[in-house]
């Protein structure tokens, strides 16, 4: 089955050697902490990349491989005072998630996109700990290569000491497609920030 990369820059997206600008305007206005999944159901060729505006949240969504692209706020999202650092990915059978950073609560949070469908409400993952910097992994592989297909992983930094030095790298599953998630453990503890999660093609799941 082959497997289409697509690679993002700021503002833009690299599609068949052609550069498709997301949104256009001068540096003061621009978009921040955008990211580009890689879904392996390319039977539909969509993707799906979040990003951020002065603390206001959404995403941007192409069904032609990156060529166009249509922007919009998912429904729920107006409830946020502020929301930052958006990260999307997809599971095995195409479904995409959308999770951010909230104030106004103050957590995280996740919201899916059935394949072929619309965005459903956000549901919260956390609001024990002072989230920064998530990162989410959905496990894509095949039913039967993984026996935890469909399962979607978030890492994330707690910052709730408001101190980097005492930081700690916490974990959080969700094993119903975004029904429900599981209270988040510890990894590490430290001088730490930024975790990445990652599956491996037999469900093995792995934290950078």
């Amino acid at each position: 089955m082959k497997r289409y990369i697509i690679l993002a820059c700021t503002l833009a997206m690299l599609a068949l050697g052609a550069v498709t600008a997301l949104a256009q305007g001068d540096a003061s206005d621009a978009l921040s902490t955008e990211s580009i999944p890689l879904n392996v159901q390319v039977s539909h060729n969509g993707v799906i990349t979040g990003a951020s505006h002065r603390h206001y949240t959404g995403v941007f969504e192409s069904y032609d491989g990156g060529h166009t692209w249509d922007q919009l706020q998912p429904s729920g999202l107006e409830v946020y005072t502020k929301t930052s650092d958006p990260v999307t990915t997809f599971d095995e059978q195409g479904n995409g998630y959308f999770t951010l950073l909230t104030i106004g609560p103050l957590g995280v949070d996740m919201l899916k996109k059935t394949s072929g469908g619309n965005w459903g409400a956000p549901v919260t993952v956390d609001r024990t700990t002072r989230a920064d910097k998530q990162w989410i992994a959905g496990d894509q592989n095949p039913q039967g290569s993984s026996p935890h297909a469909g399962n979607v992983y978030m890492s994330w930094a707690d910052v709730t000491l408001n101190n980097q030095e005492n930081a700690r790298i916490v974990f959080a599953r969700s094993t119903d497609r975004n029904v429900t998630w599981s209270p988040p453990i510890t990894l590490a503890n430290g001088f730490v920030e930024g975790p990445v999660p990652g599956v491996a093609p037999d469900g093995t799941m792995y934290v950078a």
